[in-house]
């Protein structure tokens, strides 16, 4: 049960530690480029939906 418990640990780490830097990284440059705004309009299986997004894509 240690073992299985530090394994799982060990990966979550793994896993965490990039996601936590690309998550920075993406929260500077949405600093950087603050009130940009995109549209999207997608089909969906009830009919079409409107999709807005701020920052870069």
């Amino acid at each position: 049960m240690l073992v299985a418990g530090a394994v799982l640990a060990a990966v979550g780490l793994l896993a965490g530690v990039p996601l936590l830097a690309l998550g920075g990284r993406d929260l500077r440059l949405g600093r950087q480029q603050r009130g940009r705004l995109s549209l999207q309009v997608q089909p969906g299986p009830g009919g079409l939906s409107l999709v807005g997004r701020f920052g870069a894509r």
